[in-house]
């Protein structure tokens, strides 16, 4: 007698990609159910762009002065980003995974460093300057992310290249306050399967730099943290509001959408989203700290939210950004004023590739640069800027 609720034997992963790939590329056919929907279109794409599964495809590095105006554009986000991603790093020290955070065009901006792993396919891949679009390297989570807006997964044969059969990768989007995609988070390993959920991973971690990156945007406006249980304020999987003077929503995060108004985000007040007036979230901000309010939404649910006053936080940080100093004491003095402009030109110059290679060495990551070189950040910033010290 037939178990009528066993379950079905799916065929192993390597042998599923592989009948795949034989009805897509060789039939001509929609392999679908035998990989993800996304992969299959990525394939797609691929293929409409003229590429081959044959090639051999070396990863494209963005030039030198396209790199350093990668990085400046990226401040914010690597600043959002570097906390967390030195906690996720240790965390994952001993799984042989990459870490790599993309810009908003697929460049990485910052990678984990080459010890973490040894796989030569991502070692190749993983390193900052590296365009890892869809159209540089092919079907990748990344790549799949950057195009959905939405979470990917894409393992072995799913990869659209023969030579990067050997990867696994996770990739979530992380975006700015508009909505717009602001970066990519993302997760990589080669020769073995991930030992953990890494969509979970990397889908928890994008939350959390996506939520410091729109704490962190210059505003005038209220700042709304809320969340149906108090405890998970404050970490990424808050529902956050930018609150304007007029009493308009500026913004919602992801979760905030999910919590206030699925199916509607746009031309919302703060009275017909929260039930609250200007007046009553004013009341809310508090100098001696933050106070957490239960509060039933007009939609019935329950939350908890905290208030903070985003104009005051950006003086009192304007005031703490203002005091550049270098780790090791005071800031070296700059002499390029003093000198004729085709000597300050040449130093400069010089004083900027020293400053990209080490970036380079260490990442992408600036504090490290700053330390390697001995002097700040905001002066590494200025000579990626081109602007005067």
């Amino acid at each position: 007698m037939t178990d009528s609720y066993s379950m079905p034997v799916f065929p192993e992963p390597e042998f599923r990609w592989k009948r795949a790939r034989e009805k897509f590329f060789g039939d001509h056919q929609r392999p679908t159910g035998m990989v993800r929907d996304t992969v299959i279109q990525s394939w797609e794409r691929c293929l409409g762009n003229g590429r081959s599964t044959e090639e051999s495809v070396t990863p494209p590095v963005v030039p030198d002065n396209e790199l350093k105006n990668a990085l400046r554009r990226s401040r914010r986000l690597i600043e959002a980003a570097a906390p967390e991603l030195d906690k996720l790093e240790l965390a994952l020290a001993g799984t042989g995974c990459c870490v790599s955070l993309l810009n908003s065009v697929g460049v990485i901006v910052r990678s984990s460093p080459e010890q973490m792993t040894t796989g030569h396919v991502i070692r190749q891949l993983a390193r900052l300057g590296v365009d890892m679009s869809e159209g540089a390297i092919g079907t990748s989570a990344p790549g799949i992310a950057m195009k959905t807006g939405h979470a990917a997964l894409v393992e072995g044969g799913e990869h659209f290249f023969n030579g990067q059969g050997s990867m696994r990768c996770a990739a979530a989007p992380i975006c700015d306050a508009q909505g717009n995609l602001a970066g990519v988070l993302n997760l990589a390993i080669e020769f073995h399967p991930f030992g953990f959920d890494p969509g979970a991973i990397v889908g928890m971690y994008a939350g959390v730099i996506e939520n410091r990156l729109l704490k962190a945007q210059p505003m005038d406006n209220l700042l709304l943290e809320f969340q149906i249980a108090p405890a998970l304020i404050g970490t990424g999987l808050e529902g956050l509001a930018g609150i304007r003077p007029d009493g308009t929503v500026a913004w919602l995060n992801g979760v905030g959408a999910q919590l206030v108004a699925p199916q509607q985000t746009r031309q919302l007040s703060v009275e017909s989203a929260f039930g609250l007036t200007m007046a009553d979230l004013r009341s809310h901000c508090s100098e001696r700290g933050r106070i957490e309010t239960a509060h039933r939404l007009p939609n019935g649910l329950l939350v908890f939210f905290v208030v903070s006053d985003c104009s005051r936080a950006e003086q009192s940080g304007a005031v703490n950004d203002s005091r550049e100093s270098p780790l090791n004491g005071t800031e070296i003095p700059s002499i390029v004023s003093s000198l004729p402009q085709s000597s300050s030109d040449r130093l400069a110059a010089k004083e900027r590739s020293l400053i990209l290679e080490a970036l380079q060495a260490s990442n992408g990551n600036v504090s490290c640069a700053a330390r390697r070189l001995g002097i700040s950040r905001g002066r590494i910033y200025r000579a990626l800027r081109g602007t005067a010290r």
